[in-house]
Order: C-alpha cells, then sequence, then structure tokens
C-alpha cells in the first residue's frame, strides 16, 4: 500500500492510497495422470481423448488452482495401438507441471486362419499309437494378422465296433478372441 498526498503551495492537500498485487510463486504445481486403464484390450468403443484425459487428471498448487491442458499425439500402430497425451498443469504464475500418458490398446475383428491334418487320418489296422489332443495341436498350425493364435484341442468320444473313429475340435484363438475351429477325424 502507498500513501499519495499532494499538496499545494498554501499547505492544502489531498491523499490517496494505492494497493499493488502480486503473487510470489516459484513453485512447480503438481499434476498427477492417469497410471491404470491404460490398456483399452481389444476394439475399444470408446478411445481417449483430450477431454478424457484432462477429467482423469488432476493438480494441487502452493497458489491457487492450476488449469489442466492435454495434446494428443498420434495412434500409431498397426494392430497393437497405442496413443500418448502430454499434460501440462500450469498455475497463475506459468509455473508448470508435465507428464505424459499412453493409452494402448489392439484393433482386430479378423479369425485367425487354422491348418488341421488332412493326411495320414486313416491309422490303418490294430495301431500302437492313437491321436491324443497333444498330438493334434502339434499337426495344426495357425496364422493370424495380429499377432500369434493359440490353438487348442478337444477329443471327441472314440466310436464304432471294429472301425473305430475319433473327431477332435481344434480352435485357433487370437489375441483378441477371434476364432477359426476346424475338425478333424481318425
Amino acid at each position: 500500500i502507498f500513501t499519495v498526498t499532494a499538496t499545494d503551495g498554501c499547505t492544502n492537500t489531498d491523499t490517496k492510497t494505492v494497493t499493488y498485487t502480486w503473487t510470489d510463486d516459484l513453485v512447480n504445481p503438481v499434476l498427477t495422470v492417469p497410471t491404470t486403464g491404460l490398456a483399452l484390450g481389444c476394439n475399444p468403443e470408446t478411445l481417449p481423448n483430450v477431454t478424457s484425459v484432462i477429467a482423469a487428471s488432476s493438480a494441487t498448487d502452493n497458489c491457487g488452482t492450476p488449469v489442466i491442458t492435454a495434446v494428443a499425439g498420434e495412434i500409431t500402430g498397426t494392430c497393437e495401438k497405442s496413443q500418448l497425451f502430454t499434460v501440462t498443469a500450469t498455475d497463475g504464475c506459468e509455473n508448470k507441471d508435465v507428464k505424459t500418458v499412453t493409452y494402448t490398446w489392439k484393433v482386430d475383428t479378423e479369425n485367425p486362419v487354422l491348418t488341421v491334418p488332412t493326411t495320414g487320418l486313416a491309422l490303418g489296422y490294430n495301431p500302437t499309437t492313437l491321436p491324443s489332443v497333444s498330438s493334434v495341436i502339434a499337426a495344426s498350425s495357425a496364422t493370424d494378422n495380429c499377432g500369434t493364435p493359440v490353438i487348442t484341442a478337444v477329443a471327441g468320444e472314440i466310436t464304432g465296433n471294429c472301425e473305430k473313429s475319433q473327431i477332435f475340435t481344434v480352435t485357433a484363438t487370437d489375441g483378441c478372441t477371434n476364432t477359426d475351429t476346424k475338425t478333424v477325424t481318425y
């Protein structure tokens, strides 16, 4: 506060006060960005955006409430996608805290392609070794547009009296639970 007085030659005066204000703040705000829920899984319906990242972030400051802003980076990747957001908390004195947060997800709606045995299925008379789940899986292969699928098999009942047969149901499942299922009969 300054007290200002104007005095004329006859000592008449006029006095006023003036108040200057400022913020003395050299401390950066403290920004908290999301650390969980960053892996969005397969084919998410909703992707993060600047608004949702700001809403999920918080900031504190020793002098007032900081403003949170975010900038979205490019979405990268083919099947395995990711997007980096740069989040900034800025206080009234332009002190900043900057952090990044990266969301990841998979985009995969294509089924894998499963190949099961097509030869060697007639085992002849009195075979010494019968097919098993593990041997059917080993004889099968699968490809996928997004990674390596997992092959599983389920053995059906052995049927027939003299002429016996057994059906195996083989399934290839990719990382987004897309499947291709085939059967093979020995």
